[in-house]
């Protein structure tokens, strides 16, 4: 069977994303809805084949109109993070497969919400959160990777997950994404720590401190822009008493751009990951590299690397969705996507109580320790 049909709810950052990695073969654009009128989205829209008798304007939290769901096999929800707990709900009630970006709810009481409607209603199969730094190549050849090092170098000592992104013009836009009623940048947070714990099988025990920080005031003069948050992991691979230290900004000057990774194992070697942009992934072949390293005498000798090469994440999720559509389980289930979220909300639980930081000295420390990959010392008092 083919082209199956999706319906995106939603047309911005997302939906572009997705619609430029679509296989025509396999899925189609049947139905749109947004906030803005049919010619605000166009082009895209009619080069893709939506119809303006086929696009929904809708107001800020309206119900999805139930026209919309007619003659569709899959909805895609990238609206604002606030409305997804209605806007999965009401698409599952209508039976279609589901894919959320991002979240199901942009605070621990909504997001469960989801959940508990989803098993009450034994929908498990039908939907899940899209996590797109779990499709990028370089954390599908993670696993693989780190079982080869944990076994001849020993267990890793300390992870730092390092994510920042300059200013551009979209995210000036986009200046609503860092209210707290959407998640704010604190939902960054949960692409370093869904990497480490799917390609590494860490398990977050314990949030020990946090900080966050006004980056980019323009951007957003009221919530952080940036984050920096230390936990406690356990796991497989993982030594005792070991740390993950992450950080995350948005509104960095111009040319800072960096997508990184650094696992330390026991004997001193360590694995640097690196992430390309989504824009690179588009228009290269480029998807990312990793690189085994140890310094000796103050020189760095590379052991291992590699480029792996591959689909773009939207691809992958296009091929997920596919199977899922033929009656497959998602690629993340219910209780995993409730774990990885559950170290957004133990971080969010201590950040409550911190005070913004933004001075030049602390912006300044704050990217050297990223850009160093330092896991530094928690303060604890």
């Amino acid at each position: 069977m083919g082209p199956y049909k999706l319906g995106a709810v939603g047309l911005g950052h997302w939906f572009k994303r997705l619609l430029f990695s679509m296989d025509k073969t396999l899925l189609t654009l049947e139905k749109g809805a947004g906030i803005f009128p049919y010619e605000a989205y166009d082009p895209p829209l009619t080069d893709f084949g939506l119809k303006r008798e086929n696009y929904y304007q809708i107001k800020p939290g309206d119900p999805i109109p139930e026209e919309f769901f007619d003659g569709i096999d899959v909805v895609q929800i990238a609206s604002p993070n606030r409305f997804h707990h209605e806007q999965t709900i009401q698409s599952l009630d209508h039976g279609k497969i589901t894919i959320t970006e991002k979240t199901y709810g942009s605070d621990r009481e909504t997001f469960h919400k989801t959940i508990d409607y989803i098993r009450e209603h034994e929908v498990e199969n039908k939907t899940y959160v899209h996590l797109h730094y779990l499709n990028k190549q370089p954390t599908l050849a993670l696993p693989g990777i780190v079982k080869r090092m944990a076994k001849n170098h020993g267990k890793i000592i300390s992870a730092v997950g390092t994510m920042f992104e300059e200013a551009n013009d979209e995210d000036m836009r986009r200046s609503w994404i860092f209210n707290n009623a959407n998640g704010g940048i604190f939902m960054d947070l949960i692409h370093p720590t869904e990497v480490l714990y799917v390609g590494t099988k860490a398990r977050f025990k314990e949030c020990l401190d946090a900080n966050l920080y006004m980056v980019n005031s323009k951007m957003c003069s009221d919530d952080p822009t940036g984050v920096e948050v230390w936990y406690k992991v356990e796991g497989k691979y993982y030594a005792d008493n070991a740390i993950a230290a992450i950080r995350v900004g948005k509104g960095f000057p111009h040319g800072l751009n960096y997508k990184a990774l650094r696992l330390t194992f026991a004997n001193g070697t360590y694995l640097d990951v690196k992430f390309e942009n989504a824009l690179i992934e588009y228009t290269s072949k480029k998807r990312g590299s990793w690189r085994v390293k140890r310094q000796t005498n103050g020189d760095v000798e590379v052991l291992e690397r590699g480029d792996p090469r591959g689909k773009t994440p939207f691809a992958l999720m296009v091929d997920d969705v596919i199977r899922m559509i033929k009656g497959e389980n998602p690629p993340i289930s219910i209780d995993q996507m409730e774990e990885v979220f559950n170290i957004q909300w133990m971080f969010r639980d201590l950040a409550s109580e911190k005070k913004m930081m933004g001075s030049w000295n602390d912006i300044r420390e704050y990217i050297g320790n990223g850009l160093e990959k330092v896991v530094g010392d928690p303060d604890m008092d």
